[in-house]
């Protein structure tokens, strides 16, 4: 049994093959060509049709392309000497997605539906990434930036400027524009996508759900002015392999298996310093698990980046479980955060106290969480933006409010497990799973008393979006197609 890749890739079929780039507009394309939650369509639709031959998507290279705007509620353009943001981590394309559904035309029916996306992106590009990887290729790509600061000038400046000279008319301001990539599990899973309709899925569609406006721009100028977004000129790239009709049969009696991986979503509330998520995720072989958060009193407010990945505060320990047993076996993860945030040795010539941090322990909740996003050891993780100390992420000294207007650097934090060092998977499908965490009380950082525990109250309430990445299979034969989860 051979994947679509491997035959793509085996030097013996590529006089068989012919690679194609597909330019595919928007299938529910409005009057005004726009999508927007205020001033178009809130719903992308891409049809990617069946072939007759097997057709081999190579989903990790398909990108998604276009230009985006924002303008006040008076329909002028926003520019970039106001306090208007957008998430760095997340980049500006990503900020406008709520959720993506990815389904099969031969089965009729949802694969994969990819919940809370502005959430899972900032995760997947901070954590894989340094500084200088995502403020160049990834810049170029989905206009991501390494710390959102740096967003406020790009957003005004592409409404500004063209590539000659400035731009005075607003109707020619024609915004901003990205190239970029669908970060879903089903376009990611390492195997080529065969479209033919008797021998694969028959073809894909892809549906993507946009943002309500007050959680895409955001900051203090662009919460008073009202401001929105839009995307318009959007063309979806598709770089397929069409297997030539003299080597059909052979492929489609080698691969007969097509293995993917699908993300699920949950979200959850933290409220006291010692807190327990728990549920069955109805997942019977999980790869990995990882988690994010941001106070649950910002949600829905335009002051405030809904994409933010906050500092719970002062961690003191967690676990995960299951069914009550500690899974991995005695994963108890402690740390001494506390003693750096308190430990005082010498006082400021102004008078201010002098912290002394010593004892760098977050490492050991960061490296579970990194291995969970990478999906694999902790050796394999070349590249990350995750730090304990760092200006643009780390977070001693740092606040659960840090950044969160977008005028200063945020953290990128998060917590995770891998479940799948050896490729089988665990089994969640029948299993209560849950996470402990215990954090400080009721502790302040700084003069100004920023909030740094969980007090119970609405204040410091966390909200936390857990991601679940599972392993599949859809099966063919000549009967139809069935699905292994």
């Amino acid at each position: 049994m051979s994947s679509a890749s491997a035959f793509r890739k085996d030097p013996q079929n590529f006089r068989f093959l012919t690679k194609r780039f597909l330019h595919l507009n928007p299938v529910n394309a409005s009057s005004n060509s726009q999508y927007s939650a205020r001033a178009g369509l809130p719903l992308i639709k891409f049809d990617i049709a069946s072939s007759a031959l097997p057709t081999l998507l190579d989903a990790k290279e398909l990108r998604i392309s276009g230009q985006i705007t924002y303008t006040k509620a008076d329909g002028t353009p926003v520019t970039s000497a106001e306090l208007n943001f957008s998430d760095g981590f997340c980049g500006s394309f990503a900020n406008c997605i709520e959720h993506v559904s990815l389904s099969s035309k031969r089965l009729a029916s949802t694969i994969e539906r990819n919940n809370n996306y502005f959430r899972q992106v900032p995760s997947i590009v901070s954590a894989m990434n340094t500084g200088s990887e995502i403020n160049n290729k990834m810049y170029m790509n989905g206009g991501h930036t390494s710390t959102t600061p740096l967003q406020r000038h790009s957003i005004g400046t592409y409404n500004d400027f063209n590539a000659n000279t400035r731009v005075t008319v607003d109707a020619n301001k024609v915004g901003r524009d990205f190239s970029a990539p669908l970060y879903c599990g089903l376009l990611n899973s390492g195997d080529d996508i065969n479209l033919a309709s008797q021998t694969g899925q028959g073809g894909l569609t892809i549906e993507i759900l946009l943002k309500s406006d007050v959680n895409v721009l955001f900051g203090v100028d662009a919460n008073t002015n009202n401001c929105s977004f839009a995307l318009k000129n959007l063309v979806l790239t598709v770089p397929v392999y069409e297997v030539a009709s003299e080597a059909a049969p052979a492929f489609s009696e080698a691969v007969t298996k097509f293995s993917f991986n699908s993300w699920s979503s949950v979200f959850q509330v933290m409220n006291s310093s010692t807190s327990v998520i728990a549920f069955t995720p109805g997942i019977s072989r999980c790869s990995s698990m990882f988690m994010n958060s941001m106070n649950t009193a910002e949600l829905g407010d335009q002051r405030f980046n809904s994409c933010r990945l906050g500092n719970i505060g002062e961690v003191r320990q967690t676990r995960y479980t299951l069914n009550g047993a500690l899974t991995p076996f005695q994963f108890r993860l402690q740390t001494n955060e506390q003693a750096n945030n308190e430990q005082t040795s010498d006082t400021r010539p102004n008078g201010a106290p002098l912290v002394l941090h010593s004892n760098s322990s977050r490492p050991m909740t960061l490296m579970p969480y990194l291995e969970a996003v990478k999906t694999d050891g902790i050796a394999k993780v070349h590249g990350t933006s995750v730090a304990w100390n760092s200006w643009s992420s780390g977070v001693v000294d740092r606040s659960q409010t840090a950044g969160n207007t977008g005028e200063t650097p945020t953290t990128c934090e998060g917590f995770g497990v891998l479940y799948d060092r050896y490729g089988s998977g665990t089994d969640l499908s029948l299993t209560t799973w849950a996470i402990e965490l215990e954090a400080a009380a009721n502790t302040t950082l700084g003069v100004n008393q920023e909030p740094l525990g969980l007090t119970g109250g609405p204040a410091t309430s966390q909200g936390c979006y857990l991601f679940f990445l599972s392993k599949n299979d859809l099966m063919y034969s000549a009967t139809g197609v069935n699905v292994v989860r």
